[in-house]
């Protein structure tokens, strides 16, 4: 709200660039807090519904700058939500995960008898055993501790570039929807509509698919899609209909996988960094965005350089997501020890997408 009264440009710059720093760097922590505090089905659930808020914020913006066409007043309106924030956050409970991460275990006990009594089942504080993960050293939960460790290291650099691959296509697309529809409005229309659906694939398929699966599958599907409008002549066809059709269809695999990597890459990150873990994922995607600005002056030189590249990025993304490990219905590791634990596949396993339904139907 403070940016929409900045009185020069360069304050307005500055703003801006604060804001969209505290955004990202919120809604991090707080599918990382939404996670820890579920189990099971609800995890996925309650983690894939706050995807939603995306399309939902776009559509929103959309209606307000129709509403109010001056700037000011469109900061104004879309931020005063916000000031409910500080408010509900006085009622969530902490992280019991984080809090026995930390070693806090009196605390987590208080919370998760708390909510056993919600829940109707009764249970005292003594009852409930709670032991803090063994750790063979002090850490402090940032980027550093994650680098420590062969495997999650090797993790983390394959969701990189899975969050870099992603960010770029999708935005790449996005920066691209005015070139077919020929109107700012409905750029934005589009894209809020299209994200819908495609929020609602992830969900079901995390679900129903486990994580591999889906995401692999529809980054593929997207890649294919951008091969196929390279090898469609140009020019041909009236408004480039094939190719507008194939880049729609590409848009959606790529929000539906987009969304999944926050659900994959938090149960991939043990407790004690895993917000470091997630928020460095959401780094690099910017870095994806930021590149994909880029597109329009490639594609001004040849429009197959863009989705070339687009190409490109969905398959080595898909390929190299193979060696991952599933996590659908296994624990949350509460340390980097634990996370060693889970090997990355072999060559001879990559194709064999096991989930644990059961497991997660238990909790």
């Amino acid at each position: 709200m403070a940016t929409s009264f900045m009185p020069v440009f360069p304050s307005f710059i500055i703003m801006w660039w604060l804001v969209g720093v505290a955004a990202v760097a919120n809604f991090t922590v707080a599918f990382v807090w939404t996670i820890e505090l579920a189990a099971g089905k609800w995890k996925v659930i309650l983690g894939m519904a706050m995807q939603f808020t995306w399309p939902f914020g776009r559509g929103m913006a959309v209606v307000v700058a129709w509403i109010f066409p001056n700037w000011r007043t469109i900061f104004q309106v879309v931020s005063a939500p916000c000031i409910l924030a500080p408010i509900m956050i006085y009622f969530l409970p902490e992280s019991p995960r984080w809090l026995i991460a930390k070693g806090r275990i009196s605390e987590a006990r208080s919370i998760l008898a708390s909510g056993a009594k919600r829940n109707k089942k009764v249970i005292s504080e003594e009852e409930i055993d709670i032991k803090q993960p063994k750790s063979s050293n002090q850490r402090k939960g940032t980027i550093v501790d994650i680098m420590k460790y062969p495997k999650l290291r090797i993790k983390t650099f394959i969701m990189y570039c899975n969050w870099f691959s992603s960010s770029f296509m999708l935005y790449g697309i996005a920066l691209n929807w005015q070139g077919l529809t020929g109107g700012l409005f409905m750029n934005f229309l589009i894209a809020a509509l299209l994200d819908f659906p495609s929020k609602l694939l992830a969900l079901v398929s995390l679900a129903w698919f486990g994580r591999r699966l889906p995401y692999i599958s529809l980054t593929f599907i997207a890649g294919i899609c951008f091969v196929a409008c390279l090898l469609i002549p140009r020019g041909v066809y009236p408004n480039e209909l094939p190719i507008v059709v194939l880049s729609m269809i590409s848009s959606f695999c790529v929000s539906a996988s987009f969304a999944m990597l926050w659900m994959w890459t938090s149960e991939l990150m043990p407790t004690t960094v895993r917000n470091a873990g997630v928020g460095s994922c959401s780094f690099v995607a910017r870095i994806g965005g930021i590149l994909a600005t880029t597109m329009g002056v490639l594609a001004e030189i040849s429009p197959l350089i863009p989705t070339a590249m687009f190409a490109s990025s969905a398959l080595i993304s898909a390929t190299i997501s193979l060696f991952l490990p599933e996590t659908h219905g296994a624990p949350l590791p509460d340390s980097p020890e634990e996370s060693e634990k889970v090997p990355l596949l072999q060559l001879n396993q990559v194709f064999k997408f096991k989930i644990n339904r059961n497991e997660e139907a238990k909790k």
